[in-house]
């Protein structure tokens, strides 16, 4: 598996949208990952 970490910068007034995302994906993270590797990559 292929992990990459991108770090961006958030504009004002979005940072809870960005921490109900990231919320999102830790609450999820099997599935996340599950589905990232089943993804044919083109």
């Amino acid at each position: 598996m292929n992990v990459e970490l991108t770090r961006f910068r958030v504009k004002k007034g979005k940072s809870e949208r960005v921490d109900e995302w990231l919320r999102f994906l830790n609450d999820n993270i099997k599935d996340v990952l599950v589905k990232k590797c089943m993804l044919k990559p083109y």
